[in-house]
């Protein structure tokens, strides 16, 4: 089975399904800019 997209996750958990890996994403609002916004992305987080 292929690895599921950030995006993926997030609409298969909001269906009420199991995701490949526990979907993360921060608000708009709650997002760092620069590095910190650099290192989530890296590690798999959704941004949105």
């Amino acid at each position: 089975m292929a690895e599921m997209t950030q995006y993926e996750r997030i609409m298969t958990a909001t269906h009420k399904k199991r995701a490949d890996k526990l979907p993360f994403f921060h608000w708009w609002r709650h997002s760092q800019i620069g590095w910190t916004e650099r290192e989530c992305r890296n590690r798999g987080m959704g941004m949105s």
